[in-house]
């Protein structure tokens, strides 16, 4: 249907809706007959094509702005990323010749942080349950009558405990694996009107 047959037949519908409703915009519909009941559900059903249109063409809109938001924050990224590689080489360097004294270097418009990771403890509870059981005296350390972990001084435990085998860290206690804390993480907090 043509643009012009469109808008002709939504001027016939709505003269038909002010004669329904007394010509009040909003009034109360009051039908005669069954074929004005019939044209209003013509009317609702182009209606809700319409809302189907709508809804397709928003959609693809919003997905086409989706991947170019996508595209620029990438791209934006990753100048951040090859401008932040030199910065970290700078503050581990420091770090380094300082014997990891130096872990920030705080600048006029913002602050080079190291932030060292904690070792892990992961527990295994079948096989930790299990161990506990088997070692009553050396468990009565972090577990609780009830029983409750107590898990700081588990974490002590295992860590004054354990050996290194390998160049990793072994627990004394079956169903525990320790993760060991990797190089410090770089990171830089930007100050307020950092980059103006």
């Amino acid at each position: 249907m043509s643009s012009t047959n469109s808008r002709s037949l939504e001027k016939i519908e709505d003269d038909f809706l002010a004669e329904v409703t007394g010509g009040e915009v909003g009034g109360e519909i009051v039908l005669e007959d069954p074929a004005q009941a019939d044209y209003l559900i013509q009317r609702i059903a182009r209606l809700q094509r319409k809302q189907a249109e709508i809804t397709v063409f928003v959609t693809g809109e919003m997905k086409r702005l989706q991947g170019f938001l996508e595209r620029k924050l990438g791209t934006i990224q990753a100048e951040i990323d090859w401008r932040s590689g030199p910065l970290e080489l700078y503050v581990r360097d420091a770090y380094r010749r300082s014997e990891g004294k130096i872990k920030s270097l705080d600048l006029p418009h913002g602050k080079l942080q190291l932030r060292a990771e904690q070792t892990k403890v992961i527990l295994e509870e079948d096989k930790f349950w299990k161990w506990v059981g088997e070692h009553p005296d050396e468990s009565k350390v972090f577990i609780e009558p009830n029983p409750v972990i107590k898990k700081d001084q588990l974490n002590d435990y295992v860590k004054r405990t354990s050996e290194i085998m390998d160049g990793q860290l072994v627990s004394s206690v079956d169903g525990i694996t320790i993760l060991l804390p990797g190089e410090p993480k770089f990171s830089i907090k930007i100050k307020e009107g950092g980059g103006e």
